[in-house]
């Protein structure tokens, strides 16, 4: 489970990462594997670390970065910044290993610049029954690492913009801004639905209703300037730096893991959370020797507060890898009294489990 830290700097990456993204199917560098994926860990060093791990890919490119403390209390806008020189580093390091046309990536990196290091997208326009107007959804995505969705009405026969809506929660990929606009649709002439998020998986799709003339707002509101790079961001102005050391110079990744589901739908109590984070962020050495004495290689334990899962702990094995499923309704979690010995609780429980399914040695005591 991320750190503060770690958790901020993967959310200030959702609209940067987004945005280079735009900006590398333009330029046209190829690979055999499509994607590249960022690994944090925290670091106590006043550095951002990135390692591209430049051996053979398995499916995706991957590099490692280390995330300070300090960058949990960066402003956003520094935060954005110093998450794109972590993937302009990645990138780079990438090139070299891979033959790249390193020039190219000037181009992607002046583009996030040029877009105020956020990333927004436009959907396809919807026009009313009548022919009389259109409604536009337009999409940002935002420092919380989530889309907000804004819908435009205009005249048809004019061209003239009428009114927006609110914000609406989205999801946080362009995926998802595509899914939604696609479910943009005309119930009357004065009203429209939409499924304003949707998640990869179809799970959890929030459908909202909304009347253009009482739920909109006039036009014209006040709107941050497009295509203008934020004043006060330059390199020198964001710390900490990002520094870039070789694979070879990195600890290796933790053998030890953990994730939590996230999103409006999931209530994990901010305690429960906590503690499951703290043990995990840093697992102690007595944990991190005694699964070291396994065969086993990565153990990755996911805890899943979800309104309708059954309760209870499932253990999955890919090769050498461990995954864990540590499931709880999210009512119940809700009302737990001690969030905190519940956690506890959950990770002994799968610990032992996974124990007793390998034939492990004993459970080091005392656990925390």
């Amino acid at each position: 489970m991320e750190t503060p830290a770690e958790d901020a700097f993967l959310r200030s990456a959702r609209r940067v990462c987004e945005s280079y993204s735009e900006a590398l199917v333009e330029v046209g560098i190829t690979n055999r594997v499509g994607s590249v994926r960022l690994t944090t860990h925290l670091v106590r060093s006043a550095d951002v670390t990135v390692a591209p791990v430049v051996g053979r890919p398995e499916g995706f490119e991957m590099s490692h970065v280390g995330v300070p403390e300090a960058v949990a209390t960066l402003p956003p806008l520094k935060r954005a910044r110093l998450v794109l020189d972590a993937i302009d580093q990645t990138m780079r390091g990438l090139a070299a290993a891979r033959g790249w046309p390193a020039d190219q990536l000037d181009s992607c990196y002046e583009h996030v610049l040029d877009g105020g290091l956020g990333f927004s997208w436009e959907g396809r326009s919807k026009t009313s029954p009548s022919r009389r107007r259109r409604v536009t959804p337009r999409f940002e995505l935002m420092d919380d690492g989530y889309g907000r969705c804004t819908l435009e009405l205009w005249n048809h026969r004019t061209d003239e913009l009428v009114s927006v809506s609110e914000p609406l929660l989205a999801y946080s990929t362009i995926e998802g801004f595509k899914r939604t606009s696609q479910s943009l649709t005309w119930t009357t002439d004065t009203t429209v639905r939409l499924d304003s998020y949707s998640d990869a998986f179809g799970v959890f799709d929030v459908q909202t209703e909304l009347s253009v003339e009482s739920e909109f707002h006039p036009w014209p509101l006040l709107v941050a300037p497009k295509g203008r790079r934020p004043a006060g961001v330059g390199l020198s102005s964001v710390q900490p730096d990002v520094s870039v050391v070789t694979p070879e110079a990195v600890a290796p990744a933790p053998r030890i893991s953990a994730g939590a589901n996230t999103g409006p739908r999931y209530k994990i109590p901010s305690a429960y959370r906590r503690t499951v984070g703290q043990f995990f962020g840093s697992p102690p050495r007595r944990i991190v020797e005694w699964w070291a004495q396994s065969d086993l290689a990565e153990l990755n334990v996911i805890f899943i507060h979800d309104p309708g899962c059954r309760p209870g702990i499932r253990i999955y094995q890919r090769g050498k890898d461990v995954l864990v499923h540590v499931r709880r309704p999210s009512p119940d979690s809700q009302a737990d009294a001690d969030p905190v010995a519940t956690a506890q609780a959950d990770i002994e429980q799968a610990l032992e489990r996974v124990r007793g399914r390998f034939k492990l040695n004993a459970l080091p005591t005392p656990l925390f």
